[in-house]
């Protein structure tokens, strides 16, 4: 059977008028771009059509309408019913729009899935000689699926195709809108992987690190999945990836899985999704119960509000459909601290977090766009030597904006990610044409702040975009206010223009940033420009306004002052302390032509924090939720977040002057002393200094907690560090636990009793007479 027979025989298969013809030709007219309204009349409004079509005449600027009417048997010269309803088309009008309009139909389509006999054909022609009629049989139906609906062929039934293509059409046109990398390189896939976190995987010494998978694969293992990763890591990439995928015909015969697309923002302003009817009307959509749903949900940090509430939402939807195994839930964000995830979050989901590119994949991308860019060989070869390179996240949003940089033979690499991204705006802005000789300086510093204020207005008003009309209101106001001479057109289409940054939808006239981090970086140069070196600190650690801080202090650099405020800032909550310890390092990077003494300063005052917060956890004088850990898991937890945030070349100089300052600080006392020096040294041994842990050894080993001693271990076994003090501690271990069943049931709570159920064991004493 050829390919057109198959096809023909499916569509003759069609003998339900209702429930099998009527949803195919719905889905068929509606991707008519030729037609701009279908209404479907059958029913008690039938009046002989079930459908009614509305096309634009272009030659005289008017509509007609077109009754169609639809069989599923074949249609011969006796077909009174078609007669009878032929005759209900031409006697009366019609209302349409809810009853608004009333209209004449001035054509009239016959269509069935059979055959039409030619003698049908020529009765009622000759029957109604003044009405347009024009016939559609089973063979002249599958072209018109083949030209405009052609994904019917891919699935059983009309209404899987067409929501199908609809989900597909969504998430293309957010490709569209928002992928950012340059023409030239298009082509170029980048492929994200994510990688499990394990139950309290941050909690533990030399947890097992799980291999990188593939969502799509993970799919087929979780159901509820939530994946953190950091800015311009590829979350929403790799989500709307993962949706294409899933709308190929082999995927969902593989898989019997369907997706749904949608933002945490268009979710909770969704009329079903507050009356828990979104299942209902997703299946009503799909129209194929054999298939399950994944739910993909993007951008679940990018909207205001408080962070428990939005956790408290999410989970009570992943704990509604926890009863049903047809619906999988997955859920992308930034990270938003251990503190909701550990006690909520991990609950109703598998944790998981974007794989950093690796540096081949790196070059990978900046090679794909710097192909006909004619780059140096030498600044190739700056670029391996250059410190960015070490504190660049890897990842695709970095790698895609410094390909382009690289493409247009920049004369310096930027130092920090706040500098890539200044570099970036110089470019796609003009500046860099104006350099060459082209464009205006007073055009670029005005589009610079007009954009400025756009992104500021957007993210104070918690908005994805704006309309074209909203965007032209502001320029006209700026302009009139500053009399610069400047025309608001050519201002306008500037803005809109810059398709690196910004995504216009000509359609829609809606406007947006191409990637959140856009606007906070234009948000903080707002306030550099408004408020200069001194503008007010406002909840800098705050989910939503981190991100806008670390821009602010990467283009202000040196900011003594106000890291002097950030470090002594008291977050409002958990969720902010644990935003405050991940990202002050970063904080601390991005104001790298500050004073390095004030940087030390500052870096003294995040571990002595963490360290007195840790001891007061231990000794019960400070309960949160970390009480609800064991010591051992506490310490790792704490440990792992120095590390993440402090593990930089850069930091070296101020760790060690930090572990001097120690031992001079009168208001730690010892066991305080001894954390913090542990916390400091964890950091040292993972950048490999050689006298890591030494002095901690040498000078407070009578006073070590068994907690620190493992630490100790784990740590120097966790980065593959060897030295004097770690040997010992090794030997002194294995000495202490051998044969000692005390010893081991002690260090058995540590590893697993929660701090809140775990006896008073202060009096505990090793074997060799040190106290625990």
């Amino acid at each position: 059977m050829d390919n057109l027979n198959w096809k023909l025989e499916k569509v003759k298969s069609l003998d339900d008028e209702v429930k099998q013809l009527h949803p195919l030709l719905l889905a068929l007219f509606n991707a008519m771009t030729q037609l701009k309204h279908v209404y479907y009349t059958q029913g008690n409004r039938e009046a002989g059509a079930d459908f009614v079509l509305v096309r634009s005449d272009d030659l005289l600027g008017q509509d007609d309408y077109v009754g169609v009417i639809v069989k599923s048997k074949p249609i011969r010269q006796d077909h009174d019913d078609v007669n009878r309803q032929i005759k209900e088309c031409t006697l009366a009008p019609r209302p349409i729009e809810n009853g608004k309009k009333n209209v004449f139909l001035s054509e009239v389509w016959v269509v069935t899935s059979k055959d039409i006999t030619r003698n049908a054909q020529d009765f009622l022609h000759l029957e109604y000689k003044t009405t347009k009629i024009k016939f559609i049989d089973g063979a002249t139906l599958t072209r018109l699926i083949d030209k405009h609906f052609p994904s019917y062929w891919d699935h059983l039934d009309a209404s899987l195709g067409k929501y199908i293509n609809d989900q597909k059409a969504l998430v293309e046109s957010l490709e569209v809108a928002l992928r950012l990398l340059p023409p030239q390189a298009e082509r170029l896939q980048i492929d994200h992987y994510i990688q499990r976190l394990p139950e309290r995987a941050k909690l533990n010494f030399l947890a097992k690190t799980s291999k990188p998978v593939t969502l799509l694969d993970e799919l087929k293992r979780r159901r509820f999945v939530f994946i953190e990763g950091g800015m311009g890591a590829g979350k929403s990439e790799l989500l709307r990836s993962t949706v294409l995928k899933l709308c190929e015909k082999e995927q969902i015969n593989q898989h019997r899985m369907v997706p749904y697309f949608t933002s945490y923002r268009d979710l909770v302003a969704n009329k079903e999704y507050k009356s828990g009817e979104l299942l209902t009307s997703l299946r009503a959509l799909i129209g194929d119960d054999a298939k399950s749903i994944a739910i993909f949900v993007d951008g679940f940090d990018e909207i205001q509000g408080p962070i428990q509430d939005k956790v408290d939402d999410i989970c009570r939807f992943a704990n509604s459909l926890n009863e049903r195994d047809d619906v999988r839930l997955i859920v992308s964000s930034r990270d938003i601290g251990e503190a909701i995830l550990g006690e909520t979050i991990s609950k109703s989901f598998d944790k998981y977090i974007m794989c950093p590119l690796t540096y081949g994949a790196v070059v990978s991308v900046v090679q794909s766009i710097c192909d006909n860019g004619g780059v140096s060989a030498k600044l190739r070869d700056d670029l391996h030597r250059s410190p960015l390179m070490r504190a660049l996240p890897r990842t695709p949003l970095s790698a895609i904006l410094l390909g382009t940089l690289l493409k247009e033979n920049i004369n310096e690499l930027p130092s920090t990610l706040p500098e890539l991204y200044s570099k970036y705006v110089e470019l796609v802005l003009g500046r860099w044409d104006i350099k060459k000789g082209n464009g205006s300086e007073k055009e670029y510093e005005t589009i610079q702040r007009l954009t400025a204020m756009i992104a500021t207005h957007m993210l104070d008003h918690d908005l994805t975009s704006m309309s074209l009309a909203e965007v032209k209101a502001m320029f006209q106001t700026y302009l009139d206010e500053r009399k610069t001479g400047q025309s608001l057109g050519r201002m306008l289409e500037g803005f809109t223009s810059r398709s690196e940054l910004v995504s216009f939808n000509s359609e829609t006239e809606q406007i947006m940033f191409r990637h959140r981090t856009f606007a906070e970086y234009f948000y903080a140069h707002a306030l550099l420009m408004l408020k200069g070196k001194d503008a007010p600190v406002e909840n800098p650690f705050a989910p939503e306004r981190h991100g806008i801080e670390y821009f602010y202090l990467g283009l202000v650099r040196d900011s003594p002052e106000r890291i002097k405020q950030l470090s002594s800032w008291v977050p409002r909550d958990m969720a902010e302390e644990f935003i405050k310890l991940c990202n002050f390092g970063s904080f601390l990077m991005a104001a790298y032509q500050t004073p390095y003494s004030v940087l030390e300063e500052a870096l003294y005052k995040s571990f002595k924090d963490v360290a007195v917060h840790y001891v007061g956890v231990v000794r019960g004088e400070k309960r949160d939720w970390l009480s609800n850990l064991p010591e051992l898991q506490l310490l790792s937890f704490f440990t792992f977040l120095v590390k993440r945030s402090y593990s930089y070349e850069f930091f070296k100089p101020a760790l060690l002057e930090a572990k001097l300052q120690v031992e001079l600080d009168c208001g730690l006392d010892e066991e305080q002393s001894v954390v913090l020096i542990f916390l400091l040294d964890a950091v040292l041994a993972s950048l490999n200094d050689a006298n890591a842990f030494k002095s901690l050894v040498d000078r407070h080993d009578a006073n070590l907690s068994w907690a620190i001693r493992l630490g100790i271990k784990y740590s120097a076994q966790e980065v593959s560090f060897i030295n004097s003090a770690t040997t010992y501690m090794e030997r002194k271990i294995k000495k202490s636990l051998k044969g000692n069943i005390g010893m081991s049931h002690y260090i058995e709570q540590l590893e697993s009793t929660p701090l809140l159920e775990r006896k008073d064991l202060a009096g505990w004493r090793d074997d060799e007479g040190s106290a625990k």
